[in-house]
């Protein structure tokens, strides 16, 4: 073997794992990347979630519970009247989003679908524990 096989040679070593570490480099990058397109659509589904929640509980606080106050005796909500409204709530937040929408939120989030149902409940309660907070701080009244 001559000085130029064994030159060539060195450098056909060198640029192969140049080459294998330039691959994974931009792989690894590949992957951020990736990762922050699907981390930015999840944030960008949640964000819509949450603005659909809150619309939902407006809603609902605006239509149904002003009626069933009506309804009742004291205008008092019973336990039960109070699970019909949630669940009336998640069923309608649920219809403001195709299923293929929800069953992408819930793989995103790695839920299954027991776990996302009380996701969505977790919303809508929020939603309706800071539309209490705002309007005792509207009356005055102390939580």
């Amino acid at each position: 073997m001559d000085i130029n096989e064994v030159i060539f040679s060195i450098l056909v070593s060198v640029l192969a794992a140049i080459a294998g570490a330039a691959v994974s480099i931009l792989k690894a990058y590949t992957e951020k990347i990736v990762a922050k397109i699907e981390d930015d659509q999840l944030r960008t589904k949640v964000s819509m979630l949450n603005e659909e929640a809150h619309a939902v509980v407006a809603e609902i606080s605006q239509t149904l519970v002003d009626e069933v106050r009506k309804a009742s005796e004291d205008g008092r909500i019973t336990p039960e009247e109070r699970e019909n409204l949630r669940n009336t709530a998640i069923d309608l937040l649920k219809s403001r989003f195709s299923k293929q929408w929800l069953d992408d939120l819930r793989d995103k989030m790695g839920l299954d679908d027991a776990a996302l149902q009380k996701f969505l409940i977790g919303k809508i309660e929020a939603h309706v524990w800071g539309q209490k907070m705002a309007m005792m701080a509207a009356s005055g009244e102390k939580p």
